[in-house]
């Protein structure tokens, strides 16, 4: 019988960051009584620390769902009774340690990482196939250690990404622990035909972890207690607590059926959200009982994203149907999609979650939240089965910002944000119009590289610009005038360098037989690119064309970008 290994209660195995910045490696039941000295997780990559914090909020749910602060049965029933809750949580500055780790003890056996009945978050089978029916065998996909590493997640036979070291013979439990959640998150989707039902049949068709179907979105406080709260709603239109219920708190045999319900119905609670088992995976140990050698994949779960309000880590876009998590785009900074963050009491936009519940708290409640610091993060993939890019980004605003003060305030950033796109798309022009008269064609990749270059001089001085706002005292109109003044300052400056180091061939310029509508379309495009990162691809003239002379000088170029920008 397979003994039991490594509880995540007791042993160390979440990565945090100490207040003097040095790392340290502490319990599930130590990170909970020390939340408020940590400044915050600190593993091996933000999408683990991601994938982890959730874990966490879970247990979080768990407990103070169902009781108050002194661990007095008290389900939630309103909205008022969330915000009395969680404001009390919140001034005390520390998890009250006694109701939590009375209430993990009372689940001590589900959190063993090996076990033989119920491994965390695995499915408990050792055998090499299981039979469903008469007629359908499933067997597992054997994986390689390097696919469960997310920063080295390596294919049979693709390196994916790199990371200076080896880990030929594993990795340790407690790193296994951590990369089992941000699996579980975050992973590709299994590559390869399925096989045979009747001789063993691989399931496939699940796609990619439930996080990366999100335009993730989160607050990160002064510590790590600050950041547990700050996102953690307990009251919504859309979070209605008639049950909560995560992972290890069902007590269901594992039955072979359920490796092939890949879509099961949306969870009716966050704690059963946070805990889906969105793959399902059994971790191989060897020996000595010392690491994690590889995995063996058996299955996947797949949620449909669309209105799935109860999800409140994303932002959203519209689409014909109603609501879809919004992917961020690794090209553009966060702060260029700051409407689609705070949109701005638009009735036809849809809130992060975390986002509404701290607007409501600040609005409605006593509650002094701190400057905010809103964090993003995405991953990229290659035809869904390998990494390509995970990123990340920070923003910070003032908490004020969330409330009826910043319901003013939104509306006019965000057309701040048009103008200064408008600036941008000015500068593309002229960088255009210069090559042109230098005897360079257009080209979609500079072009792109320009609108770059231009958000990435804008982009530090607009961050410290946003986070200076106080909304409470600033004049509006004046501190909206400055910034456009500043932007206007950045964009002109960039945009006489061009000029003077355009060449001698633009000084003499040349004339070009143009076609109208294409030029049209190429514009239409360029400022598509800058206003929604969508790709250039530019046209090509057609049949019916409008060609007509244009003469292109340097001299002529910039002095119409500085009329522009005037």
């Amino acid at each position: 019988m397979e003994e039991k290994l490594f509880n995540l209660q007791s042993e160390p195995w979440i990565k945090v960051l100490k207040e003097d910045n040095s790392q340290a490696t502490v319990s599930l039941l130590d990170v909970f009584r020390h939340a408020h000295q940590f400044k915050g997780l600190s593993g091996e990559m933000p999408a683990q620390d991601i994938a982890v914090l959730r874990f966490l909020l879970a247990i979080l749910y768990a407990v103070f769902v169902r009781q108050d602060e002194e661990g007095s049965t008290k389900l939630l029933k309103s909205d008022v009774d969330a915000a009395d809750r969680w404001r009390t949580l919140w001034q005390r500055g520390s998890f009250p340690n006694e109701v939590i780790e009375k209430y993990l003890q009372s689940w001590g056996d589900r959190f063993w990482l090996f076990h033989p009945e119920h491994p965390f978050l695995q499915t408990p089978v050792r055998e090499n196939s299981v039979r469903v029916d008469a007629d359908t065998v499933i067997m597992p996909t054997n994986k390689p250690i390097g696919a469960l590493v997310g920063d080295i997640a390596e294919s049979s036979n693709k390196i994916r990404l790199f990371l200076s070291r080896r880990i030929d013979a594993g990795i340790p439990f407690d790193e296994a622990a951590r990369w089992l959640l941000f699996l579980n998150a975050f992973d590709t989707a299994p590559a390869g035909a399925p096989g045979d039902r009747k001789t063993g049949w691989r399931v496939k068709g699940f796609g990619t972890g439930w996080l990366s179907k999100l335009g993730l979105v989160w607050v990160t406080g002064n510590n790590l207690f600050e950041t547990l709260m700050l996102n953690f709603p307990l009251h919504s239109e859309s979070i209605v607590w008639n049950t909560c219920v995560p992972e290890w708190e069902k007590s269901a045999k594992f039955e072979p059926a359920t490796l092939m319900d890949m879509a099961p119905p949306f969870p009716s609670d966050l704690c059963a959200l946070y805990t889906m088992p969105f793959r399902s995976i059994r971790l191989i140990n060897d020996a000595d009982n010392a690491f994690v050698t590889g995995y063996d994949l058996w299955s996947g779960k797949a949620l449909s994203p669309e209105n799935a309000f109860m999800e409140p880590m994303t932002i959203w876009r519209k689409s014909k149907e109603g609501y879809l998590p919004k992917l961020h785009d690794p090209s553009r900074k966060m702060w260029r999609d700051f409407s689609a963050i705070l949109p701005a009491g638009d009735q036809n936009e849809h809130v992060p979650g975390v986002i509404k519940w701290l607007a409501d708290l600040s609005e409605n409640t006593d509650v002094v939240l701190p400057s905010l610091k809103l964090s993003i993060l995405g991953i990229s993939y290659t035809n869904n089965t390998a990494f390509e890019h995970i990123f990340s980004d920070t923003l910070m605003v003032n908490a004020k910002m969330l409330g009826k003060l910043g319901t003013a305030w939104q509306p006019r950033i965000n057309q701040i944000l048009q103008e200064t796109n408008r600036l941008v798309y000015l500068l593309v022009e002229l960088d255009r119009n210069l090559r042109k008269a230098a005897g360079d064609g257009d080209d979609a990749r500079k072009i792109e590289n320009a609108v770059a270059g231009a958000f990435f001089a804008l982009d530090e001085p607009f961050r410290l610009w946003l986070e200076s706002i106080q909304p409470e005292t600033d004049d509006m109109d004046t501190r909206c005038s400055a910034w456009l003044y500043q932007a206007k300052r950045i964009i002109r400056q960039i945009g006489e360098e061009m000029a003077l180091m355009a060449g001698p061939a633009a000084i003499v310029g040349r004339v070009l037989q143009e076609d109208v509508n294409t030029e049209r379309k190429i514009a239409n495009q360029v400022f598509s690119n800058i206003e929604s990162g969508y790709d250039i691809r530019l046209p090509k003239a057609g049949a019916n064309t409008q060609k007509a002379p244009k003469r292109y000088t340097s001299a002529e170029a910039i002095n119409r970008f500085m009329y522009k920008t005037a």
